[in-house]
């Protein structure tokens, strides 16, 4: 959807449901995990422009009726009882968090496959603690072995899509190259000596060591 169609509905649903009387406003965002968000503090809804140009009016117009609920109800009531029936009054989906398969949001860096259901799961930072894969038919066919809370085969190892892939051969170039590398290291060293000991015996370069003033001593 387009941002200024988008930012002219926010402002209408506001006046329609006494927002904008009551001196509440519209902003924009750069979120791109979240699509919305309302601050009694600031007296403000957002909405966030990655998500909104992504997708269709009927996701953004739910997004801002979502927001529309929360300002309409205390602070404190987050998404309970009273948020779900104030959501159904202005006519918004009463689930706390858009639905992943109706809503297009961009892809993390950071992702990893789980080796139970094949599902590609991302982040857009990495992970500071380990994660499992939490969706329930992966669960349900991939249980736990006995003793454990999940299965190893659903455990998410996140890699930037970035990362380079170090498989063996590739490891073993590497170790090669360390190898050059420390060898023409010694050489240079070896040159090095070679020169200090050339210029303590008084030899000029590129007389060699079989020049006559050393062949004479």
């Amino acid at each position: 959807m387009e941002l200024n169609a988008a930012q002219q509905l926010a402002s209408r649903l506001l006046s329609e449901f006494g927002l904008a009387q009551q001196g509440w406003i519209f902003d924009w965002d750069d979120a791109k995990r979240r699509f919305g968000s309302c601050s009694h503090r600031r007296k403000t809804i957002t909405l966030s422009r990655v998500l909104t140009l992504r997708n269709e009016p009927k996701q953004v117009e739910d997004t801002i009726r979502h927001e529309i609920a929360h300002a309409l109800c205390d602070a404190k009531e987050h998404h309970g009882p009273a948020w779900k029936a104030m959501c159904v009054r202005v006519g918004a989906n009463p689930e706390r968090c858009f639905d992943s398969e109706e809503v297009d949001t961009p892809m993390g860096d950071w992702r990893a496959t789980c080796g139970g259901c094949g599902r590609v799961h991302h982040k857009f930072r990495r992970p500071k603690r380990d994660l499992w894969c939490a969706y329930r038919d992966c669960k349900r066919d991939n249980p736990a072995p006995f003793g454990q809370r999940f299965n190893p085969a659903c455990k998410l190892n996140f890699k930037h899509v970035n990362a380079i892939d170090i498989t063996k051969p590739s490891r073993e170039a590497i170790e090669a190259m360390k190898a050059q590398l420390r060898q023409e290291q010694d050489t240079e060293a070896l040159k090095d000596k070679v020169a200090q000991l050339e210029k303590r015996l008084g030899i000029k370069p590129g007389e060699g060591w079989n020049g006559s003033r050393f062949q004479a001593r």
